[in-house]
């Protein structure tokens, strides 16, 4: 795990792919503070980022984006799915994009933060 090349440190909890699909032709997306009383545009490479949320530390003290790297093959594969059914309008289904897709919505269910006491913020 000895390697020299940066670390992610900007860890999306939603991936850019999908939150570019939503943003205007600028990369911009409309942040909505809850209630709803405060709206500020918010660029795609920004929007939903936490520092170091997926650098975990080893037992050895180094620390790894290993996960972001695994996220980003289940990223890739789903990007292409859904590039091929929403912009190709691919139907019905096949498997593959299916699976991609299943699995994709599976992580993105699992990889956010479940709130403010759930994961540590201080690394």
């Amino acid at each position: 795990m000895g390697s020299s090349r940066k670390l992610k440190r900007r860890n999306h909890t939603v991936n850019r792919s999908y939150l570019q699909r939503f943003a205007d032709s600028d990369g911009l997306l409309m942040r909505v503070e809850l209630p709803g009383d405060k709206r500020m545009p918010v660029s795609v490479t920004d929007a939903t980022v936490i520092k170091n949320f997926y650098v975990v530390k080893l037992p050895d003290g180094t620390e790894t984006d290993m996960v972001e790297d695994a996220f980003g093959i289940v990223e890739a594969a789903a990007a292409k799915a859904i590039r091929s059914i929403v912009d190709r309008m691919t139907w019905p289904i096949p498997a593959k994009e299916r699976e991609d897709i299943a699995g994709w919505a599976s992580l993105q269910y699992l990889r956010g933060p479940m709130g403010s006491s759930a994961w540590p913020r201080d690394r």
